[in-house]
């Protein structure tokens, strides 16, 4: 079944149980599954806005700009067919009001989240597997929290944009190489979570790449998937 996470005040726990939801002493929060109907919970129910069939957990190493040491920094892919909620307004005004559709449309290619604000309990006891930096805090530049990685060895954080918006950065390779780096490992479980950048927005021109040029010299860092390093079932070859 598929585990929903509460976000219930604490003034509020005892309504929350009362309803039928679910403790999970361990991580401190209240959920409840599909089996439920959602209707009472509504006012606790998480804000998603990307979701999958499936997931990878990708990893590779890059230099820390603060100390210049390579450290493991982790990151988050979907498959092509995932899902991301856009809004379209409408081009017609009420009065001061705005219309605006809300929808769900499906991807036709991977791609990495940054900036994530937010993940179910389900995905950080998959990453909790794995050797990572990752911790949600608020970021040094842009005065938001979200899942940040932090060197192995100084401790800085590792700025998303740097890493996923750049060309050449960890997450967003330029050759086929760089691409290898990356070791994208299957986790064949839904993923939910609320991200306020995604790669597929996150275009590079590059007119004489022969790599790839079908695309025909704009691409993204989701274009170099089939060059990225799929592990099946082998724990990551970053230890720490």
């Amino acid at each position: 079944m598929l585990r929903i996470d509460l976000n219930v005040p604490d003034e509020e726990h005892e309504k929350a149980r009362k309803l039928g939801a679910h403790w999970d002493a361990a991580a401190q929060i209240w959920y409840i599954d599909d089996s439920f109907d959602p209707t009472p919970f509504m006012n606790w129910l998480p804000f998603y806005n990307v979701h999958a069939e499936f997931w990878y957990l990708a990893q590779t190493r890059t230099p820390c700009p603060h100390c210049h040491e390579h450290t493991t920094v982790t990151g988050f892919m979907l498959p092509a067919g995932h899902k991301m909620l856009e809004t379209d307004d409408d081009d017609e005004e009420d009065d001061d009001e705005t219309h605006a559709e809300v929808d769900y449309s499906e991807q036709d290619s991977p791609a990495f989240l940054f900036y994530v604000a937010d993940i179910p309990t389900t995905v950080r006891n998959v990453i909790s597997g794995f050797h990572h930096t990752l911790c949600k805090t608020e970021g040094q530049r842009i005065r938001r929290t979200y899942w940040i990685n932090h060197c192995e060895h100084c401790g800085a954080q590792q700025d998303d944009a740097d890493m996923f918006a750049e060309v050449g950065g960890a997450f967003f390779p330029s050759s086929r190489k760089e691409a290898a780096a990356i070791q994208l490992h299957r986790i064949d479980e839904p993923f939910m979570g609320y991200c306020q950048d995604i790669s597929h927005q996150r275009f590079h021109i590059d007119m004489e790449n022969t790599v790839l040029s079908a695309i025909k010299g704009a691409y993204t860092a989701g274009d170099w998937f089939k060059w990225m390093t799929h592990v099946i079932n082998v724990q990551s070859k970053y230890p720490h």
